[in-house]
């Protein structure tokens, strides 16, 4: 590998900032504190978009905004703030103490691609299947846990397609960008198909009905962008938007929440275990704190990280009604870049080591992330809500041209709707006709404008039944071939440190095709 110039950067984490957030939390408990009371009961059951990660919806929508609205979300999911007797401690009979549920979500996605016949267009059917147990013994607490199967009946138990090219797994993604793990260095298979992984595990609970406390792994997802969210610092996986749930993850954190309903104002403090890798020693853990506040109509969001070995990083997001639009922006200051840029100056040549074929150049000083939309609602037939609205991205760290892709796949530093320097996105959502609403329609438009690639996708949902959801999407890609949106790879057979890597063609998809279907319990 060539190094043109490389100026790492970390910062030095000290131990001493846990101490010093958690400590400052439990002073305020010292002094007396007064909060209105909430009179919101917990819900009967999680809904799907709390397994997901994100609101439930019938469609798919715009990924909602974490709105104050004068309330705390912790103590609303404990229960109300007035004191009412411990059904378990008196003797009484409480009903469902313990709730068991879970969300069955099968899809079949189908990328016909050109110079490939019918019978070799590539198919994926992921299997997802959560199944959670959800304890309330009393008001004050809580404990969840939801397990998650994955399996895809089209790959072999090293999760490979056994013919055709493999685009990498499809369990996290739309299938709308370029494709992780497409072409990569030699690693020794592990079976992985199918696999059990834990999506949440967590306990929640309050002090003295004043901070309250969830403890596990969990979801956090800040910012307000529907597409892009750079101030989502808490999550190590970027979201997918073609998704119409949020599958990813949850992470291993201590959270804090100190409301100040009185002020319209929530503090979070967390201490964080696993990001962006787990914390073996003290010195990896992590430290965030957010400030979110109600300001006229505006809801403003504050926020720090600060991790192990990685530069602190601070985040600001707004979003607020103007006239008839809600607009909104959230905009990430990185004290240091997260990366290199990496280049093929002279292209792949067939047979040589691939080390020796790409150059780093290391960029110096704090880079931007910022995102900003507008959308607007309407009433496009009586009782039939639309909204419509543009979305911007711009990424000071990201690449203005797609001739970095095969390396940065290959090298595992490719960030699918992240890797480009700017991006931009149009969308309309709306109710479909039917008497009983049980439709919906979501027409977009994503684009790369940095390496000129261009995906369109029409999604619709149709609740079949109470708990059964019919879902399926159509899209196409276009613009300049071998970009983010129209991606299609051709390498030669290579070398990686004296192993041989294999050559890898990967056409361009013209259109995608996929279905599926919801089942919550």
């Amino acid at each position: 590998m060539k190094t043109v110039s490389q100026h790492p950067s970390s910062c030095v984490w000290s131990p001493l900032l846990s101490i010093g957030i958690i400590s400052s939390l439990v002073s305020l408990l010292i002094g007396p504190l007064a909060f209105s009371q909430s009179n919101n009961q917990t819900s009967e059951r999680p809904n799907e978009g709390s397994l997901f990660g994100g609101a439930d919806s019938k469609a798919p929508s715009p990924l909602p905004a974490e709105t104050l609205t004068g309330k705390h979300r912790d103590s609303e999911e404990l229960g109300s703030a007035r004191p009412e007797r411990d059904a378990f401690a008196s003797g009484e009979v409480k009903d469902n103490p313990l709730q068991i549920g879970g969300t069955f979500y099968q899809r079949m996605n189908m990328s016909f691609q050109q110079g490939v016949t019918t019978g070799d267009t590539p198919l994926s059917m992921p299997l997802q299947f959560d199944a959670f147990l959800d304890s309330r013994p009393s008001d004050r607490i809580r404990g969840f846990i939801d397990e998650r199967l994955l399996f895809d009946s089209t790959r072999d138990q090293y999760g490979k397609t056994t013919n055709g090219t493999s685009a990498g797994s499809s369990q996290f993604s739309s299938g709308g960008a370029a494709p992780q793990g497409a072409f990569g260095p030699p690693a020794t298979p592990v079976p992985n198909n199918p696999q059990m992984v834990l999506d949440q595990a967590w306990i929640k609970f309050d002090i003295d009905r004043t901070v309250f406390v969830t403890a596990g792994k969990q979801h956090v997802k800040w910012g307000s962008s529907r597409y892009w969210n750079p101030t989502d610092f808490l999550n190590t996986q970027k979201l997918d938007p073609l998704l119409p749930y949020d599958l990813r993850l949850g992470s291993s954190m201590l959270k804090l929440e100190l409301p100040l309903e009185a002020h319209q104002t929530n503090v979070y403090a967390i201490t964080t275990f696993d990001n962006p890798q787990p914390a073996s020693t003290l010195g990896q853990m992590g430290e965030a704190l957010r400030v979110e506040k109600v300001i006229g109509h505006a809801e403003v969001g504050l926020d720090a990280i600060y991790r192990g070995g990685v530069a602190p990083t601070y985040g600001a997001d707004v979003s607020t009604p103007l006239g008839p639009f809600d607009v909104y922006a959230d905009v990430a200051y990185l004290t240091a870049p997260p990366n290199s840029i990496y280049q093929i100056p002279n292209g792949l040549v067939s047979g040589a080591d691939l080390s020796n074929q790409y150059t780093t150049t290391g960029l110096q000083g704090g880079q931007f992330q910022t995102s900003c939309g507008i959308n607007y609602s309407f009433a496009w037939k009586e009782n039939r809500q639309a909204t419509i609205g543009t979305e911007y991205f711009y990424n000071q760290n990201g690449y203005t041209n797609s001739s970095a892709y095969p390396i940065l796949i290959f090298l595992g530093q490719y960030q699918p709707f992240y890797t480009g320097r700017q991006y931009a996105a149009v969308y309309l959502t709306a109710e479909g006709p039917d008497a009983e609403k049980h439709t919906s329609y979501t027409f977009s438009t994503i684009g790369n404008l940095s390496d000129s690639t261009f995906v369109s996708r029409v999604d619709f949902s149709w609740r079949l039944l109470t708990y059964l959801t019919f879902e399926a999407y159509v899209d196409g890609h276009y613009g300049a071939q071998g970009g983010e949106f129209n991606f299609a790879l051709a390498t030669p057979t290579l070398t990686y440190h004296g192993s041989t890597i294999p050559s890898a063609n990967i056409p361009a998809s013209v259109v995608d095709l996929g279905m599926s279907l919801r089942l919550g319990f």
